[in-house]
């Protein structure tokens, strides 16, 4: 039986696909790690904590000046024009209150967010430039939370150990593919240490 040609192209591109997967070089990088153990991360979030103390001393500066105004009113005799005065003027800081909370609420929250982009952006790039030197082709995000423990196992939820499950992006890791996360970790710190 003659064997014609047509039939041995899909067999030639099995081959040349199985061929080229196999030599594909894997790496792993843990964002979480990366992110908690970026120096930038760890001074931008002791300047936040800086700031978070000066907004708590003028929350209770605000604090103070409304109950100021709570006890000035409950020495006034209800209905006179002073204490209407007194009780328009607590409205007014109660209301400045309010609104400056939900203010630096959402300021915060934005700040967060810029930073956090920001910072992901940063370890893709560096996980980019370790890849690299490193010659990988492929670099997986490693996500493995803690399964539990029989104890937890005990508490917990068939749908939480579920999600725990599903959270998880690695099965099984023979070690052939590289771990980088220190390799960024080093690369983003000393980016950042770097004068500008």
């Amino acid at each position: 039986m003659k064997i014609r040609p047509i039939y041995l192209l899909p067999l030639l591109v099995l081959g040349l696909a199985a061929g080229s997967a196999s030599a594909q070089k894997v790496g792993l990088a843990n964002p979480a790690k990366i992110f908690e153990e970026m120096q930038e991360r760890k001074d931008a979030q002791a300047q936040m904590t800086i700031k978070l103390g000066k907004l708590k001393d003028e929350e209770g500066n605000r604090k103070k000046e409304i109950d100021a105004l709570k006890n000035q009113l409950s020495q006034l005799k209800t209905g006179t024009p002073q204490w209407t005065a007194t009780n328009q003027a607590l409205l007014q800081k109660a209301i400045e209150y309010n609104t400056w909370i939900q203010i630096q609420q959402a300021n915060a929250a934005d700040e967060q967010k810029t930073l956090m982009l920001s910072l992901y952006t940063k370890i893709q790039s560096a996980v980019q430039a370790v890849a690299k030197k490193k010659e990988l082709d492929l670099v997986i995000a490693e996500i493995t939370p803690e399964l539990p423990d029989n104890d937890m196992l005990v508490k917990m939820d068939p749908n939480q150990l579920r999600a725990i499950i599903n959270g998880r992006n690695i099965i099984y890791n023979n070690q052939s593919a590289a771990d980088i996360t220190q390799l960024v970790i080093i690369q983003l710190n000393a980016d950042y240490s770097r004068p500008k």
